[in-house]
């Protein structure tokens, strides 16, 4: 199987080079990711991911080596190729190329593109005048048929405390985990962690995936309430498959806690619509998205 160590972590091609070793991939899904980092290199520049903040999404979603995780660069792909010939599309890939503001980038991307598919054209941060102030809203919708347009401003709910913390747990003992070299793994933590109890679980694992090396070859790590943690070397991998299977863990990944439905509602994408002329189907086509 194996994930990627560091250095190839930073290299498009050898990202898309390993994916025989995830379950659930078929070869046109192969095909399509390989495809995706292709245009993502020429896109986001080849030294990108050696550049880029290890808050990036980019960086969890590399590191997690599950069908996934590889699916959800082919969809930012194809959905960046399919708009790119649209004005100031530039403007989008920056904000896309800057770990803070690419949540709310991606979530303009994944607007126009719904726009785009029910026939509309596309720009992106146009100027507009609204009660004698320069505004620049993040799309300008065009109606090819009638060259009618109006404007869209796209916003995420801010991320809860209990968001951030759970996020937070997640991150930080997955990289604890893939810092561990030569191992296999699956699991997941139950809880959002104080950083106090963080270190604690974290100190655990790294004794737990020591001996696993050194001794067991494969083991779990069950602290009740808290983690979930199946381990082996590279020989024992078909009992961590078996193990996987009984506590409903995907091999590669490691889950975060659960979230509250209320917190997943926060987080929904909203649009706010500011209409410079806006015709009865255009309105039409903002509530069917």
């Amino acid at each position: 199987m194996r994930f990627l160590t560091e250095e190839e972590a930073k290299d498009w091609d050898a990202i898309a080079g390993k994916l025989d070793g995830i379950n659930g991939l078929n070869d046109f899904d192969k095909a399509r990711i390989k495809k995706a980092f292709g245009f993502l290199k020429r896109e986001f520049g080849v030294d990108f991911l050696k550049k880029m903040d290890t808050s990036h999404p980019f960086n969890f979603n590399i590191h997690n080596y599950v069908a996934d995780s590889r699916l959800w660069f082919a969809h930012l792909a194809e959905n960046l190729n399919s708009i790119k010939s649209y004005p100031k599309y530039s403007y989008l890939l920056k904000r896309l190329l800057d770990s803070k503001k690419f949540l709310e980038a991606y979530s303009v991307l994944e607007t126009a593109c719904k726009f785009n598919k029910t026939g509309f054209d596309i720009e992106f941060d146009p100027s507009v005048i609204i009660n004698n102030k320069n505004k620049e809203p993040d799309l300008k919708l065009i109606n090819p048929i009638t060259s009618e347009s109006f404007f869209c401003e796209v916003s995420i709910s801010n991320i809860s405390e209990v968001q951030k913390k759970a996020t937070k747990t997640e991150m930080d003992l997955f990289y604890t985990i893939i810092r561990q070299s030569g191992i296999e793994f699956t699991g997941k933590v139950l809880k959002s962690l104080s950083d106090n109890h963080k270190e604690e679980v974290a100190d655990k694992i790294k004794i737990f995936s020591k001996n696993v090396i050194e001794e067991l070859g494969f083991g779990e790590l069950i602290i009740e309430g808290v983690l979930i943690l199946g381990m082996a070397t590279k020989g024992n991998i078909g009992k961590l498959e078996d193990w996987a299977k009984l506590q409903n863990c995907r091999l590669g990944s490691f889950e975060g806690p659960p979230i509250d439905v209320n917190e997943i509602h926060r987080m929904e994408f909203k649009i706010k619509k500011r209409a410079a002329t806006v015709t009865t189907r255009e309105a039409k086509y903002i509530d069917d998205i």
